[in-house]
């Protein structure tokens, strides 16, 4: 039975690749979000008004704060929202509500703020560009560089039988 080094490095490298996807489509997912949170305090995207922060909670994904909305004008309430943006509960800031109805403190720079496990899943994607960068530039990664085995290994694989 013959045996081929060529796929040696395929379980690891297809791994790498699953995880780069995961995690660059993770990070495409979160850069809307914030970008909507963007467009409505800065663009005037969004409905303005007060929210009240009645608990924050910390989770592996980052913090998750809840709040009371009231519109400027006060003909929006919106009770148990999820508020972007604050840091403590007890707190009553100056927000906007965005057209998919989270709510986004306007003061500060929420969409700023990495969480855990967007740092986590930035590191494939930094990897992954960085052998992409050296793909461009006609250099390999190791674990895409096939090994030319020595004169003395080749014939130890011949005499074995591994190669034909």
């Amino acid at each position: 039975m013959a045996r081929s080094d060529s796929g040696s490095a395929s379980g690891p490298a297809t791994l790498f690749f699953l995880v780069l996807i995961g995690s660059t489509s993770f990070l495409i997912m979160d850069v809307q979000h914030r970008a909507e949170g963007y467009h409505a305090i800065r663009d005037g995207k969004g409905l303005a008004g007060t929210v009240s922060v009645s608990r924050c909670e910390q989770h592996a994904l980052g913090d998750f704060c809840v709040g009371r909305f009231v519109s400027a004008d006060g003909r929006t309430v919106k009770n148990t929202v999820r508020v972007n943006g604050a840091d403590r509960a007890g707190v009553v800031r100056g927000a906007v509500l965005s057209e998919s109805g989270d709510v986004w403190t306007s003061t500060g720079r929420p969409w700023l703020r990495m969480t855990p496990a967007q740092t986590a899943a930035a590191a494939p994607a930094a990897i992954g560009l960085m052998i992409l960068y050296g793909l461009l530039n006609g250099t390999r990664p190791g674990f895409l560089t096939r090994k030319v085995p020595s004169p003395a290994a080749r014939e130890k694989e011949i005499r074995l039988g591994r190669v034909h």
